[in-house]
């Protein structure tokens, strides 16, 4: 196979088709349409004006009621000349700050467990802002999200949407859509960030870190962040970022901030809420993973600091999500863990969902490992693996009613 690299640009609105909608919207439910739009009139929000090209004010309307825009008396659209490309248009904007329309999310509800949840579709004008805040912070981003050693689902850089067209581009080729993995190629986009490790559980209880401390340690405990992103406060970003002493105390500077920048953010896009974000679109895992690494960070510092407990020695965490899995020795390790782990999680709001705590005994069999198992037996019992038969020879035309040398073997020749 002849090598080829093949790299290609994205455009500053990418999220808005990739990491704005949950995964369980129907089929016929797309970005793909608004995304088009936003692209073809570069419509992008910069310096803190909303802008967009057009050469005649035909887009003005639709601009002004899309975003809630209410132009102050004598005043207009600013209008510039401005060369792209060797190519002359027309840009028109508006400050941002004349937005004025509180916006609020398209909820539904999908079942999950036993009482469902409810998903978000965010509004179009949040979902320009939220690709403006990916491509001015999206280095930030990243390094908030890589401080934690528990955390095997995090960006670790922005997706290039390259590859090497090779024998190792075959390998290494993942067909499936959406979460974008580091050690992966793929030939279409998939999400704004490559993460690190996993894109689903299923993948970390089948990886060589899941079955290593299998084998080190005696036990493990599953622990689950009790309605996470319900009860995310979102305050406690800038808190995670900054320090919450130092937030609270110079209030005015943090919200300039990148920290403060982020929980605005939130907060439009979940109709000025400060309790809770919206669940669904990739964006708010990013922001939940944020306020959860400072957690890992906290909960690793206490436990050597207070009780002389090394990660990785006396214990090794794995956090995807907002789900803990501890593996330990000793059950005073634990309880210590348990114990260090609530006082952490209570400094941000947050808490333990004691009612989903599993412990499980060495040998460690989770319930995905039975269900494997169950599905593997039935697969065997319903399918039978064997070969078809070969019909029977009729003795009648065997070779040797014609005087012809007999090939078959004497016990089973039917002359």
């Amino acid at each position: 196979m002849t090598k080829r690299r093949v790299s290609l640009t994205h455009r500053k609105q990418r999220s808005v088709l990739t990491d704005m909608l949950p995964f369980e919207v129907p089929p016929t439910f797309s970005n793909r349409g608004y995304y088009r739009f936003l692209v073809n009139n570069s419509v992008e929000i910069e310096s803190g004006q909303l802008r967009w090209v057009c050469e005649t004010d035909a887009l003005d309307e639709i601009m002004l009621l899309l975003f809630g825009i209410k132009l102050k008396p004598n005043a207009g659209i600013a209008i510039t000349m401005v060369n792209e490309w060797g190519k002359k248009k027309t840009r028109r904007s508006v400050p941002v700050n004349t937005c004025q329309m509180a916006t609020i999310p398209f909820n539904f509800r999908v079942a999950h467990n036993l009482d469902g949840r409810t998903l978000s579709v965010v509004h179009p004008r949040n979902q320009v802002a939220v690709a403006s805040f990916y491509s001015t912070h999206s280095a930030l981003i990243i390094y908030h999200t890589s401080v934690s050693e528990f955390s095997i689902r995090h960006p670790v850089s922005v997706s290039r949407y390259a590859y090497f067209k090779d024998k190792l581009h075959e390998e290494r080729l993942d067909t499936v859509s959406g979460i974008e993995e580091s050690d992966r190629e793929y030939e279409q986009l998939g999400s704004y960030f490559v993460y690190r490790k996993y894109r689903n559980i299923h993948r970390f209880f089948e990886s060589h870190q899941y079955h290593s401390s299998e084998k080190k340690y005696d036990a493990m405990v599953q622990i689950d962040v009790s309605k996470c992103f319900d009860s995310i406060y979102t305050h406690s970003l800038p808190w995670a970022v900054l320090g919450k002493d130092q937030t609270k105390f110079s209030l005015d500077a943090s919200k300039r901030t990148f920290g403060g920048r982020f929980d605005a953010l939130m907060q439009d896009l979940n109709h000025k809420e400060t309790n809770g974000i919206v669940i669904g679109p990739e964006f708010s895992r990013v922001f939940a993973e944020i306020i959860l690494q400072a957690v890992d960070v906290e909960l690793v510092r206490k436990l050597f600091e207070g009780a002389n407990l090394t990660h990785k020695v006396d214990y090794e965490i794995f956090r995807y999500v907002d789900d803990f899995f501890v593996f330990y020795n000793e059950e005073s390790t634990q309880l210590k863990i348990f114990e260090t782990l609530q006082q952490v999680l209570k400094s941000k709001k947050l808490a333990i969902n004691t009612a989903k705590i599993k412990h499980y005994q060495k040998p460690i069999i989770t319930e995905i490992t039975v269900a494997k198992e169950r599905v593997s037996i039935l697969l065997n019992d319903e399918i039978d693996p064997r070969c078809e038969e070969e019909p029977l020879v009729d003795p009648s035309s065997h070779p040797k009613k014609s005087g012809l040398l007999c090939k078959c073997e004497p016990s089973d020749c039917p002359v």
